[in-house]
């Protein structure tokens, strides 16, 4: 079986890449339906959410703060 690269995510961009590498029409529904049943049955694996970090370090202004001249 052709393995369809990971970062295709809908049929239609398997269909074509199945296509350009020379696949059949009878051999490219084949390949879809067995990739299509892979897919549904793949656990959905959500990213982590991006947390930004709070900058520790603080930014003081030059000020003369209760200075004697």
């Amino acid at each position: 079986m052709s393995s369809i690269p990971n970062d295709i995510k809908t049929a239609e961009a398997a269909r074509h890449w199945l296509r350009v590498n020379g696949h059949s029409e009878e051999r490219i529904e084949s390949i879809l339906a067995d990739w299509s049943a892979l897919e549904e049955s793949a656990p959905i694996v959500e990213p982590d959410p991006v947390v930004e970090e709070e900058d520790d370090e603080w930014e003081y202004e030059d000020e003369d703060l209760d200075e004697e001249e």
